[in-house]
């Protein structure tokens, strides 16, 4: 079997170029063409990035639903019409400075599961159109809210109007909205300065590689990051019938006795994404190039 190339990298993502950019100075480092990631930063944001190489970004609807964590932080006493200090900027003239007790009762009204509208300008599709291109070309855009959850929120430091907060999130959330939600609940608009992303899912920033010491060797195993899903070890013999879709019996085995995704497992190796059935596993997704 082959399993050149399929598996991921964590990258530290610098300040000023696009996820998409990122992951095209990745391709070029280890020559490989098919790749994918678990969730963009834009330009303005830093942090951990999750590459997944070859037959790994089937996993990538699976590791998008990975919780985070995000370092911020929030320009109190402003507005701006991208949520960010891209701008443009509105200051409120009319802005007291916010004392700490008030700001943590604010930041503690968004821990949990919240209703949430995201940025005018981020890449949400409205009508088949990204809502930032109907921003950028003067339309007034509506975003609808959506269910987003929040883990918890630290206060790291407040010096108004400096305010700086840890925050653990589900997908789905968008750091820009919570700190200009943050800002209105305080009366006095808040905007995001700095975004710098820590963690993803298992993984932590600390593990991460710059961009430009990416190689070939960088690239880490697909067991690593499926290793806390449910494993379903199978004997060698079954390897070319998983390949070619047929089913394998498993006795008592159900679908209901699985809460999250479950992997098909040989000889220490992930081979697919498991489709599992009354008394039998089958491969949902292949995680190999073929079988020897």
């Amino acid at each position: 079997m082959s399993f050149a190339k399929n598996g991921f990298l964590l990258i530290d993502k610098p300040l000023g170029i696009t996820s998409r950019q990122a992951l095209f100075n990745v391709q070029k480092a280890i020559d490989c063409r098919k790749m994918g990631h678990t969730g963009t930063l834009d330009p303005l944001a830093t942090g951990l990035l999750v590459l997944l190489c070859g037959q790994a970004r089937k996993l990538q609807d699976i590791l998008t639903l990975d919780n985070k964590e995000y370092e911020v932080c929030v320009f109190l006493g402003a507005t701006s019409e991208t949520d960010d200090s891209e701008g443009p900027i509105h200051e409120n003239e009319q802005a007291q400075p916010c004392h700490r007790d008030d700001v943590e009762k604010s930041v503690a009204k968004f821990v949990g599961e919240i209703e949430q509208i995201p940025p005018r300008y981020s890449a949400i599709k409205i009508k088949g159109k990204r809502a930032y291109k109907r921003a950028r070309d003067g339309e007034n855009v509506s975003m609808p809210s959506r269910k987003i959850k929040i883990h918890a929120i630290e206060i790291l430091a407040y010096d108004y109007p400096h305010l700086k907060l840890r925050v653990k999130c589900g997908s789905g959330t968008y750091i820009r909205s919570l700190a200009r939600d943050i800002g209105e609940d305080l009366n006095v608009g808040g905007y995001v300065t700095e975004l710098h992303r820590t963690q993803v899912g298992q993984f932590d920033i600390n593990q991460s590689s710059k961009i430009e010491d990416v190689s070939p060797e960088t690239i880490l195993p697909l067991e690593k990051i499926v290793v806390d899903y449910p494993r379903i070890d199978l004997e060698d013999k079954y390897l070319r019938r998983i390949c070619h879709g047929q089913k394998i019996a498993v006795p008592n085995i159900t679908e209901q006795q699985f809460s999250s995704p479950a992997f098909l497992w040989i000889n220490d190796r992930v081979i697919a994404i498991a489709k599992i059935g009354d008394g039998f596993v089958a491969s949902r997704k292949l995680l190999i190039d073929e079988a020897s």
